[in-house]
């Protein structure tokens, strides 16, 4: 029997679900900089909430996914084989199947500091408040989608899960092969072609996350770098 609320931490209006048409709302390398602009110049966005919006954009994971993660799922010491990891368990992802996602020097960064704002919890990213109405014991949706709505002004409206379609669009971009850049963000190769191509591209994510991450420091600094790939030149958009 399951106690609490499934959905607790979803928000139909705010998250894609409900009657919404699909989406196809993703930000331009010019509106991330100004986004990650915003989010420095306001005081009261916080930093656990920039972390998390950077993380969920470098890592191209669906939001559930990284609130509710645990400190037990990651690997930042490289103690493997593969280095250091997220171990994201198939209880825990939409396609019902586990997820070894690598992590960058950059994003392993991030996170050792939001292991310090997370005061010892076993969450990434813990509940900030007691609220007998959320059974949810790590920060809920609607808390990163009302801390989203404060930076938005001036900027076309977009969704937290508009965050992992930009990602998406600046993998391809920077000129991530397809089917790599599709196993970044968790998807199946579909038709044909994913029932014969069960590479899981981990070599082939860990690079490609590691130049999307640099593009969005870039990005952040304001920076325009030309990103050097397999001998090509290719300009962030």
């Amino acid at each position: 029997m399951v106690s609490g609320n499934p959905a607790a931490d979803f928000s139909p209006r705010l998250d894609g679900g409900g009657t919404e048409r699909p989406r196809s709302r993703a930000l331009s390398r010019d509106e991330l900089a100004q986004l990650f602009e915003k989010i420095r110049e306001e005081p009261s966005f916080g930093a656990d909430n920039a972390l998390a919006v950077k993380l969920l954009l470098a890592l191209c994971v669906r939001k559930g996914e990284l609130l509710g993660a645990r400190w037990d799922e990651f690997d930042l010491d490289g103690n493997t084989p593969s280095g250091t990891v997220w171990h994201l368990p198939a209880s825990r992802t939409k396609t019902g199947a586990p997820l070894e996602i690598p992590l960058v020097p950059l994003v392993v960064g991030w996170l050792r500091e939001v292991k310090t704002l997370a005061a010892g919890s076993e969450y990434l990213f813990p509940k900030r408040r007691r609220d007998r109405r959320e059974r949810v014991p790590h920060v809920g949706l609607d808390t990163l989608n009302a801390a989203l709505q404060r930076v938005q002004h001036g900027l076309p409206p977009f969704t937290l899960h508009d965050l992992r379609r930009t990602a998406r669009t600046q993998l391809a971009a920077l000129g991530i092969r397809r089917e790599v850049a599709e196993r970044c963000l968790g998807h199946a190769i579909r038709g044909v072609e994913g029932t014969y191509d069960r590479h899981d591209y981990f070599k082939e994510r860990r690079l490609a996350l590691e130049q999307w991450s640099t593009l969005m420091c870039q990005t952040e600094s304001g920076e325009r770098k030309v990103v050097h790939l397999r001998g090509k030149r290719l300009r962030g958009n």
